[in-house]
């Protein structure tokens, strides 16, 4: 049937009611006429059902009608009069406006917006959550009455995005949705909240709310409930809301909701249900703030619900680890989520907490997820702008590598393996895509590579003596070694260009020096320095610490110099020869 032919066929049905009504009286008990029909099905759509549905105005049919009349708060006599009549077509009206008029009421799932005079599950429904809340609907029986309309108004004065249509008691799908928000919302342990200022007038507070919590009242009553101080009320409330058992004010008002909240903390807490604040309920009901010092001072936990919590979340979910619902609720998905991300990158515990070193790796991650780094690779040895702009990088993030000179020394080299272990890289000391994505930067600029840098001519001028000779047996283990020479003698050209100065034995003008430099870095280094301290008999310790070593070869005096993994030295390996 159409719309509109169900509208024509109700004003039909109404005007026969009416016209029955005004010939012979009201319709009752034994009534024999058309409009009875029409009364039937009138009531049936509102959810009363009034038996078989024909012409007869029977037993059952003045039962549905006082369900009806009860359900307005109007005289309930079971018969049909004018006001009756007038409230019946008030009520159809609207179930058809709203969809929530049905032939058969027992479907499940919200229909449509219902209010006073109808029947349904729906109307169940609401009763059931809102008795959850602590709102006195009658009984629970899906009958929409006076009863069930107060407290729909009640709720919707409390609920701050239905506060603007409390003064109607129409259950739309906005409210409908409320409800079930605002009771599925109960279904948890009680939560903790930070509190990370006012420490001291909160433990001041809580001090004098738990004296309230042990007093004896005058009405026989111990604790907090209704008639107690505002301000013991008032802090008990903010407690709920912290736990997550909303009462929805904060006002010292001790009301229906108040009351609920408590019940269903108490409930959740295995306490009795008192619906009264006494001291055993205080002493778990002071646990809902944390005094904390900041984001992770203590740890975020199981059970905490917070705006660190939350970005925490948002975090884990940058990074690639799912916590769930990001609603600010350290449960059991988040905890699921912090301890894959522990097992992931090594050094942060296994329990699942988010301290401040987990957090700043968390920070770490997702930034890199979502605004990669990139950057030439790099390794010991290496020097430049970008070794300069990774030794910044690296201070920031708390890996410390030494001095900020641009080159590539063992120190930046362990701090590099320790990012990559705390990230979960290959821990090789080279500085890839893959760690220059975890750093997060874009790093661009000239890297001089072993054996390209401290260089000059090795043929711009001899030593003294036979010190060119003393070098060659140092040359011959580095070219079975496949270590390039890069430097002996240098012209002042070149003396000035590599950043040197004329009193190295490098230099051309100095007569009574020589020296000899070979390209290699990292362990190879380590290798060719081993071999000509050796070669020479120069103490192990002597290696890189400007030491002298005097030795004699073939009946002439030398003092040698061998130079490694120090100042300027991490790219090539030195050898100075002078007269002893």
């Amino acid at each position: 049937m159409s719309i509109k032919s169900v509208k024509q066929r109700d004003q039909l049905g109404s005007q026969l009611m009416k016209q029955a009504l005004t010939e012979g009286g009201p319709l009752g008990e034994g009534a024999q006429k058309r409009a009875v029909a029409f009364l039937e099905r009138a009531l049936q759509t509102v959810g009363f059902d009034p038996g078989t549905k024909d012409n007869k105005f029977t037993a059952e049919t003045a039962k549905a009608v006082r369900q009806f009349q009860e359900a307005w708060g109007l005289e309930a006599t079971g018969q049909l009069d004018q006001g009756t009549l007038n409230k019946l077509d008030h009520t159809l009206q609207r179930a058809r406006k709203h969809g929530s008029g049905c032939p058969d009421c027992n479907q499940k799932g919200f229909q449509g917006a219902i209010g006073v005079g109808q029947k349904n599950l729906d109307a169940f429904d609401a009763e059931k959550r809102l008795k959850k809340l602590g709102y006195d609907t009658g009984k629970v029986d899906g009958v929409f009455d006076q009863k069930t309309a107060e407290a729909v108004r009640q709720f919707k004065k409390d609920q701050p995005e239905l506060k603007k249509n409390s003064e109607s008691s129409l259950v739309d799908k906005k409210t409908f949705q409320s409800l079930q928000r605002e009771v599925n919302e109960l279904q948890h342990a009680p939560y903790r909240r930070r509190l990370t200022e006012g420490h001291a007038q909160h433990r001041k507070l809580n001090a004098a709310t738990a004296e309230a919590a042990k007093k004896q009242n005058t009405d026989g009553t111990r604790g907090i409930g209704p008639g107690s101080s505002k301000r013991a009320v008032e802090n008990v409330q903010k407690h709920l809301k912290a736990a997550g058992f909303d009462p929805q004010r904060t006002d010292g008002v001790w009301d229906e909701r108040t009351a609920s909240a408590l019940k269903t903390f108490q409930q959740k807490s295995d306490l009795k249900e008192t619906g009264r604040v006494g001291s055993g309920t205080w002493a778990k009901l002071a646990k809902s703030f944390t005094l904390a010092k900041g984001k992770t001072d203590p740890a975020q936990a199981l059970g905490e619900r917070s705006a660190a919590v939350l970005a925490s979340e948002k975090l884990l979910k940058k990074a690639g680890f799912n916590p769930g619902k990001v609603d600010g609720i350290f449960d059991r998905a988040t905890q699921r989520a912090s301890r894959a991300f522990e097992k992931r990158f090594k050094g942060l515990g296994d329990d699942g907490r988010i301290g401040e070193g987990q957090l700043e790796r968390m920070q770490t991650v997702a930034r890199a997820k979502q605004n990669p780094g990139s950057g030439p690779t790099l390794k010991e040895g290496y020097r430049g702008t970008p070794v300069k702009a990774l030794q910044k990088r690296l201070d920031q993030l708390g890996f410390a590598n030494g001095a900020n000179d641009g080159v590539f020394g063992p120190k930046l080299e362990s701090a590099v393996k320790k990012f990559q272990r705390a990230h979960g890289l290959p821990a090789d000391g080279t500085v890839g895509p893959k760690t220059w994505r975890m750093l997060g930067i874009d790093v661009k600029g000239k890297v001089q590579k072993p054996g390209s840098v401290g260089g000059g001519s090795v043929t711009s001028g001899g030593g003294w003596g036979g010190s060119e000779k003393v070098a060659n047996a140092a040359k011959s283990i580095a070219a079975s070694m496949g270590i390039p020479v890069t430097s002996q003698k240098r012209n002042l050209a070149d003396t000035i260009r590599v950043g040197s100065s004329t009193a190295s034995d490098h230099y051309t003008g100095n007569k009574t020096a020589f020296a000899v430099d070979f390209g290699v870095a990292g362990a190879r280094g380590d290798q060719l320095a081993r071999a000509i301290a050796k070669k020479y008999g120069i103490p192990q310790g002597n290696i890189g610490t400007f030491n002298g070593h005097n030795v004699r070869i073939n009946g002439a005096n030398y003092r040698l110099q061998l130079l490694w993994r120090v100042e300027g030295h991490f790219d090539h390996v030195h050898l100075g020869i002078r007269r002893a």
